[in-house]
């Protein structure tokens, strides 16, 4: 195991003597108590991590591939990928709203996962927050397009197919369907797929 330490904040990597020396991990400003877990046989051709937050935990499964970027800003903000993901070049915006994706799943390349808006609007009488962040929750065994974009708040279950350039915006509970479109809709149900 390779165990990195700044600031009480911890990488933690199984099988070091096999991880690519593409995985970059910053933590900035104050940022402390952050914990990032890559489990065995990790694969990368570039991942770049950034947490700005204390109290982060980002746990990357078993038999993962992953490229791209995991964005973490936020106290106690958490992104979970699970065991034997495979993903090109995805970006991850975990933004004061946590990020869980399930087992199994597949994410092409440009797809982009957020948690927030990132920039607040504010109700201008009363300054009230009109759009908070919300955690986005993906199933195990979920097939993500090219250049999908999963927006804050939505929740994708078990076995479903995100097609190319869909915007997710909501919450789909009926486990295999397919959803695609601006904003994203069910087209079919009753579905599974394979690699």
């Amino acid at each position: 195991m390779f165990l990195a330490k700044q600031k009480t904040n911890r990488v933690k990597v199984q099988d070091a003597s096999g991880l690519s020396l593409f995985l970059t991990t910053f933590f900035y400003g104050q940022s402390a108590h952050n914990i990032v877990s890559v489990g065995h046989r990790f694969r990368t051709r570039g991942l770049f991590v950034r947490i700005e937050g204390s109290g982060v935990r980002v746990r990357i499964g078993n038999n993962v591939t992953w490229s791209g970027r995991i964005n973490v800003f936020g106290d106690n903000v958490h992104v979970t990928i699970g065991d034997r993901c495979d993903a090109k070049k995805v970006a991850v915006t975990a933004w004061e709203g946590s990020v869980s994706i399930g087992s199994d799943c597949l994410l092409a390349k440009g797809a982009d996962i957020r948690s927030s808006d990132i920039h607040r609007i504010f109700d201008r009488d009363s300054g009230e927050l009109l759009n908070p962040a919300r955690d986005v929750s993906i199933g195990n065994r979920v097939w993500i397009g090219h250049d999908a974009t999963i927006a804050k708040g939505s929740r994708i279950a078990d076995g479903c197919v995100v097609g190319m350039r869909a915007l997710v915006t909501g919450e789909f509970d009926q486990p295999g369907s397919v959803l695609a479109g601006v904003p994203a809709r069910v087209v079919r149900d009753n579905v599974v797929w394979r690699r």
